[in-house]
Formats: C-alpha cells, sequence, structure tokens
C-alpha cells in the first residue's frame, strides 16, 4: 500500500526493497529503483539513513561495489550526526563488507571491530553474530587464529547460530 507521507513511503520502500531483494524477487529492481530516486529527498535523518544503508547492501549484492560504498558512506555521515548505534553498526558492517570483497582484510578489519562496538548494545544478538562471522572472516584472512578461533566459539554457542543451516556451516567450517 502506497502512503501519502512522503516520509513514511520511503520508509516502506526501504523495508519492500530489502524483503524483495533477500527473497530474489524480480520486484527488487524496482522497489530498490523506488527507494533510490526517493531516499535523497526524506527530511527524516534515520529513514534517510536506512534507506542509503538498505541500498548500500542491495548495490553490494548485486555487485555494484562503488555505488554500495557511495550509499553507505551517505548513510554512516548522518549516523554520526545521531549518534545511532544501531545505524553505525549497520553502516560500519557494510564498508567492511565492501573492502573484504576487494581483499583489503586490515581495512575491512577496522569497520568490523567498529561495528562490533556499536552492536554490543543492540537488542537483536543475531546482527551481533553476523558481525562476529566478518570480523572472524577478517582475522583468519589476516592469520590472527587466536582471535578468530574466539568469535567462531562464541557464535558457535549462540542458539540462534543453528536456526540458520548456512551460518551454522560457515562456523563450523571456519
Amino acid at each position: 500500500a502506497q502512503s501519502r507521507d512522503p516520509e513514511l513511503a520511503t520508509y516502506i520502500d526501504a523495508l519492500r526493497c530489502q524483503l524483495d531483494h533477500r527473497q530474489a524477487l524480480p520486484a527488487a529492481a524496482e522497489s530498490c529503483g523506488r527507494l533510490l530516486r526517493t531516499v535523497s529527498n526524506v527530511t527524516t535523518d534515520v529513514i534517510r539513513a536506512i534507506g542509503h544503508n538498505t541500498l548500500s547492501y542491495y548495490f553490494y549484492r548485486e555487485g555494484d561495489h562503488e555505488r554500495s560504498q557511495a550509499e553507505v558512506e551517505r548513510a554512516l555521515s548522518i549516523a554520526l550526526t545521531l549518534v545511532d548505534d544501531d545505524l553505525l553498526a549497520t553502516a560500519h558492517n557494510l564498508i567492511g563488507l565492501n573492502f573484504a570483497t576487494r581483499l583489503r582484510p586490515r581495512k575491512s578489519l577496522v569497520h568490523f571491530e567498529q561495528a562490533l562496538e556499536h552492536a554490543r548494545n543492540m537488542a537483536a544478538p543475531e546482527f551481533r553474530m553476523l558481525i562476529e562471522l566478518n570480523l572472524a572472516s577478517s582475522y583468519t584472512y589476516l592469520g590472527r587464529a587466536e582471535e578468530s578461533l574466539a568469535l567462531l566459539q562464541t557464535a558457535n554457542e549462540r542458539p540462534t547460530t543453528h536456526l540458520y543451516p548456512t551460518r551454522s556451516l560457515v562456523v563450523q567450517s571456519m
């Protein structure tokens, strides 16, 4: 349902973009395209940051790392003014993913560590676990096995890991 309120409509577009893309629906290109057209016009900083983070992840998953990086930098600049740990954790995690994909593990490590620091107070342990797995991957790549194993052990002990077969496999294989 479309909203007459442009702020709410953009937030709905961000959610729709996330859901459509995660489910690999053909509508993802349309909903994410609509979000791309409207997000810059939003005056509510939180919604704008969520929109830019959403687009960053969309472009990341589509393999367009330059656009992903540009969107996450917009989100990070907004999150820094709001001092919002959830938005900061999300932005730093996305920046870390972009650097990890480009095989720049030291830069990815810095951002994953910052993401984890901001995520410590988040209510969603699943998101902290994803950041820990990303951080463990960077530690592994840099030959820091003890730090990687400590994070993987913590992740393996969490019941949420076992709800997701892929995550469980990643934890066990690393």
